[in-house]
């Protein structure tokens, strides 16, 4: 299975083709390539051709690391409070605190992403976003 690749300084583009058959090149060569049938002929020009989705192991194991820092939260979440009113808080404020990382969260989530989606950096759209954190 193997796809046939021409390339020609005179061509537009690269053709890349998988067929069972005879694939003529850009410059009228012949070229013979016994692939499975799995063309990229009929995809939109600027439009990538779909990928398999990620099996479920790879998910998991990409999720695994904020799965720690859910677990961190879930002992951390409920001493907080209790531990700044033995600061000199009140109840009130401490309890607002642990509220404070959803709500901002909620509002900066949404306006950084559309923010994201309308830059124009030389670096890219996500690139200068990252990086300033």
């Amino acid at each position: 299975m193997a796809a046939a690749v021409a390339s020609d300084a005179t061509c537009e583009k690269t053709n890349v083709v998988e067929v069972e058959a005879v694939v003529p090149a850009c410059d009228g060569s012949k070229q013979e390539e016994i692939a499975n049938a799995n063309t990229f002929d009929d995809a939109k020009p600027g439009v990538a051709p779909t990928t398999a989705p990620w099996p479920l192991w790879k998910l998991c194991l990409l999720a695994l690391p904020q799965l720690g820092v859910q677990v961190m939260w879930c002992f951390l979440g409920p001493c907080s409070a209790p531990f700044m009113v033995h600061l000199g808080m009140g109840h009130s404020l401490a309890t607002l605190n642990n509220i404070a990382g959803p709500v901002v969260g909620f509002f900066t989530g949404p306006l950084v992403g559309a923010w994201s989606d309308r830059c124009t950096s030389r670096f890219g759209r996500r690139r200068p976003i990252i990086i300033g954190g």
